[in-house]
């Protein structure tokens, strides 16, 4: 379960740390998959949410593969990649 108010709570630390728990890096794309199959599609809208405002990431939502419909990751985009470092 996300939190409420998980804008307040995940820090540059913090984000890093899911990242390279969960994450993983497209060599082709040159962007990076957080899974976050386990929350509900409104729960990574608010991932996605608090990526673009707190950390000006560019990040859409994408179902995940091989999956129920009903699961889904948030993509960073390249040109974003960069604000990671």
């Amino acid at each position: 379960m996300v939190p409420f108010n998980i804008f307040n709570l995940l820090t540059p630390i913090g984000l890093a740390h899911w990242i390279q728990q969960d994450g993983s890096f497209h060599k082709i794309s040159k962007g990076v998959t957080i899974c976050t199959d386990s929350f509900t599609k409104k729960e990574v809208e608010l991932i996605c949410f608090v990526l673009t405002e707190k950390f000006n990431l560019s990040g859409t939502i994408q179902r995940a593969p091989n999956k129920s419909l009903d699961r889904f990751r948030i993509y960073i985009s390249a040109k974003s990649v960069s604000t990671l470092t």
